[in-house]
């Protein structure tokens, strides 16, 4: 039983690498069409899910897509959502949220477009555009390209 396991696992992990790599290269999109997927797992760890899909009000389908989507997003798309989170509780949390429009407009990009496909894995952000949204959003430049220091500067929240 624990072989068995141990496969499906290393199965899920393969694959999650495999739709890495499709992601970054553009070729996976989260708007195709579904497909049917059998998982195994222990009934604790679904346990889990099901209470964190009840949590954040979406079916365990969904959990699963989210936190599969989320881990498989790459460093840098992370540290940008960890910054536009917190940009949102604390210098926008009365008039409204910053959305990735505004931010993109704050950045100095034309448009939503490219920072959208960055965010869905479609695109990988340019060391550029990071040093404009690290200014747009008042983080650490080297924070936010290459997860080195801090998120902010001393002095700042």
């Amino acid at each position: 039983m624990a072989n068995n396991y141990y496969f499906n696992s290393m199965f899920i992990l393969d694959y999650c690498i495999r739709i890495k790599r499709n992601m970054a290269k553009g070729a996976c999109k989260m708007s195709e069409k579904p497909c049917r997927f059998y998982l195994r797992m222990p009934q604790c760890m679904k346990d889990d899910l099901v209470a964190a899909s009840r949590q954040n009000g979406r079916s365990l389908n969904s959990e699963i897509v989210a936190r599969l989507h989320e881990a498989l997003r790459s460093d840098e798309v992370n540290r940008i959502q960890w910054a536009l989170d917190h940009a949102n509780h604390w210098e926008y949390s009365k008039p409204g949220q910053l959305t990735l429009s505004m931010l993109a407009e704050q950045a100095g990009e034309r448009s939503a477009v490219q920072l959208e496909a960055i965010m869905n894995g479609r695109e990988r952000p340019t060391f550029a555009l990071l040093d404009a949204l690290s200014s747009a959003l008042k983080v650490n430049p080297d924070w936010l390209k290459h997860g080195v220091g801090a998120p902010f500067q001393t002095g700042s929240p």
